[in-house]
């Protein structure tokens, strides 16, 4: 299996790295997409897990879902991997989450995607009430907009930074999206084409499959912003489409 990370000037990628570096199941190749080739990624040897290979591309046109794909077709065909995960420069998984997603696949060979929990870190972004507040903000939302399209796909949409699936669906549902972030986000359509081809019983969820998350856009906008920005008469058709899982950037 291999770990693509899609970045974009991110200072946290060598935390990132660093935590994968300590995974309790060894990683064999991990694929940074650098979205911005103007800058130089310099990623330690010292920081790399015992026996994985680094492997860095640039990718000049912008947007996740196009750096994405760019990593994910390079692991497909140049690697040969079978099961791709994805994170972010900016997001902390937990040590034992390549393990998690190993044995999650071994153990239900019928699902094609899988997702888990995203904690926020306690980095200087982080408040104490957001332990609570959180995650029953995502949980209170996402089940309200579910319930109100009937569509049961927007409990299990699998975010950008904590996300496994098979080589052989993301290939069969046509990839991610090239969209700007602004007209689409690229892991909800990944859902939808999955929910749409396998069906919702194709998509996982795995409590310890955990990957910790930045609040720092949540800071700039707060609780009561993110309630505005998917109240907001102009959002209100891509809030049914997303099942509230719009990422703000």
């Amino acid at each position: 299996m291999a770990v693509v990370i899609p970045t974009y000037k991110e200072a946290r990628l060598s935390e990132t790295v660093d935590v994968l570096s300590q995974q309790t199941r060894p990683i064999d190749d991990i694929v940074i997409v650098n979205n911005c080739p103007s800058d130089t990624l310099e990623i330690s040897d010292a920081l790399l897990p015992c026996g994985s290979t680094l492997h860095v591309i640039d990718e000049p046109r912008k947007g996740t879902g196009t750096a994405s794909n760019t990593g994910f077709e390079y692991a497909i065909s140049t690697l040969g991997a079978n099961i791709i995960r994805r994170t972010d420069a900016d997001t902390l998984p937990s040590k034992s989450w390549v393990e998690v997603i190993y044995e999650y696949f071994a153990m239900h060979p019928n699902k094609q995607l899988v997702t888990g929990p995203n904690p926020p870190i306690h980095d200087e972004h982080f408040r104490a009430a957001d332990a609570v507040l959180w995650p029953a903000f995502w949980k209170t939302f996402k089940t309200a907009v579910s319930v109100a399209s009937l569509c049961p796909v927007y409990m299990r949409t699998a975010p950008g930074h904590n996300l496994a699936i098979r080589s052989a669906a993301f290939e069969a549902v046509g990839r991610f999206t090239d969209s700007s972030i602004d007209d689409t986000d690229e892991d909800i359509e990944l859902s939808r084409q999955i929910y749409d081809t396998f069906g919702f019983k194709a998509m996982g969820y795995s409590r310890q499959m955990e990957v910790n998350t930045s609040l720092r856009r949540l800071r700039k906008v707060g609780y009561m912003g993110l309630v505005g920005y998917y109240l907001h008469p102009n959002q209100q058709d891509r809030l049914l489409k997303t099942g509230g899982n719009i990422d703000i950037r």
